[in-house]
């Protein structure tokens, strides 16, 4: 049996340059708790076929400009 997962990635934009970070977690639950509190632009939540969950802005204190 596969265990099921799902990978939150979060996009930052750095001196113009979009950088991204993924974070796995064992629920869909769990990644979006974390992926909405989480400071970034915005973030995608993927499940553990890599087939797209959900997409969403992130928790931003600061503008890009």
């Amino acid at each position: 049996m596969v265990e099921e997962f799902h990978r939150v990635r979060t996009h930052h934009w750095i001196k113009g340059i979009l950088k991204y970070i993924d974070h796995s977690f064992e629920s869909f639950e769990d990644a979006l708790r974390f992926a909405s509190a989480y400071e970034c632009d915005n973030f995608k939540i993927f499940d553990g076929n890599d087939k797209l969950k959900h997409s969403s802005h992130g928790k931003k204190t600061e503008t890009y400009a």
